[in-house]
């Protein structure tokens, strides 16, 4: 079975005998979703009961290159880690972003934070390793790569530890009073849903399955007016069930069989549950 939590805990089972303290570092925002935050917040549900461990998440950072004060906004992450650091033996980042890591005055940073610091550092990085293969450093860094890929995809550099695939992945057990209350359809695209794909999707099921049982899946970071036209569609599609995200997303998941979702972490989580799934990519990369 691909997805299972029990063969990632194989690994953090090993850390646990070095140390006791763990930070975790991710982002949540409209412009980068929540799906970095959801992950380590997961990871920091699995050794809670082992582990000291503190997770800092950066909301305010906005994808603007523009923006004249867009590195000072970015210096908050470095000058947050330094007053962090000291209390904390393993470092994971789940923050790769090409805004982020595409600043030199911040790879510089966090690259002389990792030379002078005696700490283990991760990362969450993608197959293109967009984050790790600009930090020029002597020391060995672990790289976590939580997805499926082809080998031919990765390269990698010999000097530096790498913790790949979907065993790596941290998944949520479904909940044991779950209540079974099967849908046809869920939409879902994550916390922002910044390309409307949520609406496309509507819009083609009103025209041809109107009848079904469907269900949208509201992220923290979608605007007024999205919810507006996503409101409308109940006038077309006579089951059409709209929530938040207020319970766990695994349950949702398993109430539905068919799942409309983007190339993130849903997509593993519906996998896992051996669901249908359609997915719309962003990039032509993803």
């Amino acid at each position: 079975r691909i997805l299972r939590k029990k063969r990632s805990k194989f690994f953090w089972n090993k850390v646990q005998k070095i140390s006791k303290t763990i930070l975790l570092v991710s982002i949540s925002s409209l412009d980068f979703g929540i799906g970095h935050f959801t992950r380590l917040n997961r990871l920091k549900k699995l050794l809670k009961n082992n582990f000291k461990i503190k997770h800092i998440v950066f909301k305010n950072i906005k994808k603007n290159h523009k923006k004249k004060n867009a590195y000072l906004d970015l210096k908050k992450i470095y000058q947050i880690l330094i007053g962090n650091l000291n209390n904390y033996n393993y470092i994971i980042f789940d923050i790769t972003h090409p805004f982020i890591f595409k600043n030199n005055k911040i790879i510089k940073e966090i690259t002389e934070l990792i030379e002078n610091k005696n700490k283990f550092f991760f990362f969450y990085d993608d197959v293109n390793q967009s984050l790790t293969s600009r930090i020029y450093t002597k020391k060995k860094l672990n790289i976590i790569i939580p997805y499926f890929y082809e080998k031919n995809e990765l390269k990698q550099n010999t000097k530096d530890n790498y913790l790949l695939g979907t065993n790596y992945f941290p998944l949520e057990k479904l909940s044991k009073k779950i209540k079974v209350n099967k849908k046809d359809i869920l939409i879902t695209f994550g916390g922002s849903d910044l390309n409307n794909f949520t609406l496309l999707i509507l819009n083609f099921l009103s025209k041809k399955f109107s009848n079904k049982k469907i269900t949208v899946l509201i992220g923290d970071y979608f605007s007024q007016q999205t919810l507006r036209k996503i409101l409308k569609f109940k006038k077309t599609i006579k089951n059409l069930n709209i929530i938040q995200r207020k319970n766990r997303i695994i349950d949702i998941i398993y109430n539905h069989k068919i799942i409309f979702t983007s190339s993130g972490l849903t997509k593993y989580e519906a996998l896992s549950l051996k669901k249908k799934i359609f997915i719309l990519f962003k990039t032509k990369k993803e």
